[in-house]
C-alpha cells in the first residue's frame, strides 16, 4: 500500500528546497549587479560628475561679492 501522504510531504519538501536555491540564486545574482554596475550607469555616474564640476566653475565666475546678509529686526510692540 502506498502512503499518499509521505508522498505529498516529500514533494512539499522538494518544492520549498527548489524554491529556496532559486530565491538563493536570484540574491546573489542580484549582489553581483549592485557591485558592478552597468556601462550606462557608470556613463551616467561620470556626466553627473562633469555636469556638477562644469556648474562649480560656471558659478565661481558670477559670484556676486560678499555682503553682509539683510536681517529683519523684530521691534516690540
Amino acid at each position: 500500500m502506498v502512503n499518499h501522504f509521505y508522498q505529498d510531504a516529500q514533494l512539499a519538501d522538494d518544492r520549498r528546497a527548489r524554491l529556496l536555491r532559486e530565491a538563493d540564486t536570484r540574491r546573489q545574482a542580484n549582489k553581483l549587479r549592485v557591485c558592478r554596475p552597468t556601462a550606462h550607469r557608470r556613463l551616467l555616474a561620470g556626466l553627473g560628475g562633469w555636469m556638477i564640476a562644469q556648474g562649480e566653475r560656471l558659478k565661481a565666475g558670477y559670484e556676486s561679492p560678499a555682503r553682509p546678509a539683510n536681517r529683519r529686526v523684530e521691534t516690540a510692540r
